[in-house]
């Protein structure tokens, strides 16, 4: 996939917001609302032996996230259908992603 020309046009920072929608099912209603309204929590850096937590800030509700991710999905070039499965989202994103960080 060759998105070059359209990240010329669009002023894409490396501080990107990707919304996603997440297929996990949790029976309990305060544990699905704790888990989708979290604005922060934790990703593992390091090694297998080393790991170390650091606090990540999710911007779900920063006011660029949704604009941002109708970008991606519309460069992405997959149907309606095919945004609903997570497998070929996350792949077509990942491609934008490369594909940009290979021209920066």
């Amino acid at each position: 996939m060759n998105f070059s020309n359209s990240f010329h046009v669009l002023k894409i920072t490396r501080n990107c917001h990707l919304l996603l929608d997440d297929p996990v099912y949790l029976d309990s209603e305060d544990l699905r609302r704790e888990y989708v309204m979290n604005e922060t929590g934790k990703v593992y850096v390091g090694t297998h032996n080393r790991p170390k937590g650091r606090r990540w800030v999710y911007g779900q509700f920063s006011d660029v996230a949704l604009p941002v991710a109708q970008l991606l999905l519309e460069q992405s070039g997959l149907n309606p259908t095919e945004r609903g499965n997570p497998v070929k989202v996350v792949r077509a994103i990942s491609a934008i992603v490369s594909c940009f960080c290979l021209i920066i």
